[in-house]
């Protein structure tokens, strides 16, 4: 029910969700987006070890931001 979420694949042929994407999807069935973030944070991304090839999810930063996470 997220395909409007696929932003693309990887070049091992995995599933490229968007995070920003994936919380309008789940948004769009009624939930805050509060609850939308938790929901993917605890229920989606914590069950991709038990998938044979787990989609990856991608976030959105500014250039600044990715700068600054680099420097960590």
């Amino acid at each position: 029910g997220c395909d409007n979420a696929v932003i693309g694949y990887t070049d091992d042929d995995c599933i490229a969700y968007g995070y920003d994407e994936l919380v309008g999807c789940f948004m769009d069935e009624g939930m805050t987006e509060e609850e939308a973030r938790e929901w993917i944070d605890y229920n989606v991304i914590r069950a991709f070890p038990y998938y044979d090839n787990p989609p990856v999810i991608v976030y959105k930063s500014t250039m600044q931001e990715i700068e600054e996470w680099i420097d960590l």
